[in-house]
């Protein structure tokens, strides 16, 4: 009889270990899988990133969940997740789970969607949701418009407190003629640490950028009656290479936004919380037409509206002086890849190949530009001599027909010299004869032979001794020579200043003994071998513009840039310049050539 209350305790705790069992059986077949999009109050568009959602509620939360991959679906993009967030409430005694998996989507374009349903594993189970049709609408600026320093319209409806706004300067154009495209981002609340997720490739243009500073070029408007402030992110110019209809793909932007106080009494200290946002600006279209035919001779493709000036650096020289002929050409428009202006030789002057001397910049609008190139003149008569103007054929997209920008006429008075009108004369190169073997000093005295023993030797004695110091030595020299090979272009960086400066004060030593063609020609290498060493690179080959754009990459002032390439092309020239052989224009070049270096250094 005392057998019964053990049994009937073994049978309740049976029962009551296949009533969990079942209950767990039971929960796993209650939970409910939806899926949908959020914010659920505002439609999604091409233009702000919206949520899928897939969510999970039962009585109580999975424990093993498999979020399932999100299809590749055309027109839309995923950028961010899967997340997951689980939150768990009690009401009247019963629990309710909620699971979510969170997937970041930005459409690029608007229209009609769907995703297939998606297959979930929940503890080992399958789940399937529905398929989730939606549409996207396309995204436009606030109903207000942008009105800079203005009012706007009446709201309606509440207006995006971040937003992007992409401009074009026109969307009809010709080829190669420079479009500007600026990227600005209003912002009614702070935000920082943005950074770009997508850009457009921009296949079929040239592309300049415009420096700009998002915090100094900041200014305030208005938009549907609220204020914003806008920081243009990007300046850009377009020049088309070909025509056709092109399509600017939109930026998408990401930047940390501190979202505005929810209200709540706890909240004032924590001054609105930091959240990522991504915003996407609208594609936009333009149209370039090919240029029309009948172009006039000398035509290097320049489209815009320019005017050209020239200037001597003399006006007065002798037969077989080189003379400078600089033509500067400005205006509107890109002059990145043109042809030089137009300059007929008159009869009696050796011109030389023309060089760009003055590569310009941009003023901070981005249209207007400016370049000069230099002709080196060489006259072989003596006289008056009447130079012919500069051509510089155009294309002007606002009257749509070819222009041509000429020069005033200069003249030059050429005077009798004294040297041989030669003109090759100025191109020949000073070569190094041949030195004759030094004289041979004989011997004075008499010659003994000294018997002394090899073990007694000077010489075997230091050789003996030898490994003992050169072992440690040659430790040190290895280890030191294995630094070196490591830290190479580092090691040759630190040197560039002292090496220039020495080869500079050799060059002021010399100065008087040597001749204008070497004197320069040590004052290049110099120049030349400072930017090689800097950026660990080989001095041969290195041209004009690769040097500048070494030194653009280490956001070297333009201005010093433009300095140290007028004093390299200086020294390129002096040669043909006899006026460069006074001790004076030497000792000017010497100086230019260190004080540049000097400001380099500071300038690292």
């Amino acid at each position: 009889m005392r057998r019964w209350p053990t049994v009937a305790l073994a049978l309740g705790f049976g029962a009551l270990l296949t009533l969990g069992t079942a209950t767990r059986v039971e929960a796993q077949d209650r939970y409910s899988v939806a899926i949908q999009l959020e914010p659920r109050e505002d439609p999604p568009t091409d233009t702000r990133p919206f949520q899928v959602v897939i969510e999970i509620s039962g009585a109580t939360s999975p424990q093993r969940v498999r979020p399932p991959e999100f299809p590749r679906i055309d027109g839309l993009s995923l950028y961010g997740g899967p997340h997951t967030n689980s939150s768990l409430f009690w009401s009247n005694g019963r629990s309710q789970a909620t699971y979510k998996i969170v997937y970041e989507v930005l459409a690029a374009r608007a229209g009609k969607f769907e995703i297939p349903a998606l297959e979930i594993a929940l503890d080992d189970r399958a789940y399937r949701t529905e398929p989730l049709r939606f549409e996207v609408l396309r995204g436009s600026a606030p109903s207000g418009g942008v009105t800079p320093g203005g009012a706007t319209g009446p709201a309606r409806g509440a207006p995006d407190p971040l937003f992007l706004e992409v401009k074009l300067g026109a969307n009809e154009v010709w080829v190669g003629q420079a479009v500007p495209l600026s990227l600005t981002l209003y912002a009614a609340l702070r935000w920082g640490n943005g950074s770009y997720l997508s850009t457009p490739q921009l296949d079929g243009f040239w592309v300049e950028e415009i420096e700009v500073d998002p915090v100094s070029a900041r200014f305030d408007t208005r938009v549907d009656g609220r204020p914003y402030s806008g920081y243009p992110l990007r300046r850009q110019i377009l020049v088309p290479l070909r025509a056709g209809k092109f399509q600017v793909d939109p930026f998408v932007v990401e930047v940390q936004a501190r979202q505005p106080s929810s209200g709540d009494v706890f909240d004032i200290f924590s001054f609105g919380r930091m959240q990522t946002v991504v915003r996407k600006s609208a594609p936009l279209e333009i149209e370039v037409k090919p240029l029309p035919a009948g172009e006039p001779e000398g035509f290097g493709g320049a489209v815009g509206r320019f005017s050209v000036s020239v200037s001597m650096d003399r006006d007065r020289a002798a037969v077989n002086d080189a003379v400078a002929l600089r033509a500067t050409v400005e205006g509107q428009g890109s002059l990145h890849a043109v042809e030089p202006p137009v300059l007929e030789p008159p009869p009696g002057v050796k011109i030389f190949e023309a060089k760009v001397s003055d590569p310009g910049q941009r003023v901070p609008d981005g249209l207007k530009t400016r370049k000069t190139w230099e002709w080196i003149l060489v006259p072989l008569d003596p006289g008056e001599l009447a130079l012919p103007t500069v051509r510089f054929p155009y294309f002007d997209p606002e009257r749509g027909r070819y222009e041509v920008a000429e020069s005033e006429p200069l003249r030059l008075l050429v005077e009798r010299g004294e040297r041989p009108s030669d003109p090759t004369a100025i191109q020949t190169e000073i070569q190094m004869q041949r030195r004759d073997l030094a004289y041979i000093k004989p011997l004075r005295g008499r010659l003994t032979e000294r018997h002394v023993p090899v073990h007694a030797s000077t010489t075997f004695q230091v050789l003996a001794v030898l490994p003992l110091v050169a072992t440690p030595l040659a430790v040190w020299i290895g280890r030191r020579q294995s630094r070196l090979r490591r830290d190479l272009g580092a090691s040759r960086a630190r040197r560039a200043g002292s090496r220039a400066r020495r080869h500079f004060q050799s060059a002021r030593k010399r100065m008087e003994h040597l001749d204008s063609a070497a004197f320069h020609e040590e004052l290049g290498r110099a120049l030349v071998g400072y930017v090689a060493d800097r950026f660990n690179r080989s001095a041969a080959g290195l041209t004009y513009e690769a040097a500048d754009e070494l030194l653009s990459s280490r956001k070297i002032d333009s201005d010093l840039r433009r300095r140290y390439r007028a004093c390299l092309e200086r020294c390129d020239y002096a040669r043909f310049v006899p006026a460069a052989s006074q001790s004076e224009r030497r000792s000017e070049v010497l100086d230019e050539a260190s004080a540049v270096v000097d400001e380099l250094e500071r300038a690292w």
